[in-house]
């Protein structure tokens, strides 16, 4: 019997919520910085930022995911994540209420995200798991970034690496 593959995950607040994203996907985590507002954007869709040149696009993950807005502070970051669009890597951000920290977790370990009415859309969860009896949201990024609304212009970081 094989055994159980252990994967580990970057953990953030949306409110009173946990949620957490495949650490694999993290490129960079950056303070909350102005961003240049694009016209007629989504409502999720903060603006640009230029990252070393690269300009890449921030996504409000409150927003993203239907949940009430609050007011950004000290704690509010910017997690960089690289996804994979054909031959090209490319990179977004998302702005969270604080992090956490990094757990593991088994797969064994993660269930299959309930199916019934939430405020959270559940094509953006991957999964549920639990860390120190917290409940915690496993966010799929390839839909949340994909699905009917993507992110425009979502930049690509040439050489760069995690």
């Amino acid at each position: 019997m094989p055994e159980d593959t252990v994967d580990e995950y970057l953990t953030f607040s949306l409110g009173e919520e946990e949620y957490a994203i495949d650490i694999l996907r993290v490129r960079e985590i950056r303070s909350w910085e102005a961003v240049t507002r694009i016209p007629f954007a989504e409502s999720w869709e903060c603006g640009l930022v230029n990252v070393r040149g690269a300009i890449v696009p921030v996504v409000d993950l409150r927003r993203r995911l239907g949940l009430a807005d609050t007011t950004f502070d000290k704690h509010t970051v910017v997690i960089l994540v690289g996804r994979r669009e054909g031959e090209r890597d490319k990179v977004s951000g998302l702005v969270v209420d604080q992090l956490n920290g990094v757990i593991a977790a088994g797969r064994t370990a993660i269930q299959d995200a309930p199916h019934f009415k939430s405020r959270v859309d559940m094509r953006y969860v991957a999964g549920l798991t639990e860390s120190d009896g917290r409940m915690i949201i496993l966010l799929n990024l390839d839909t949340l970034l994909n699905a009917s609304g993507e992110v425009p212009g979502t930049a690509e970081l040439e050489g760069e690496q995690a």
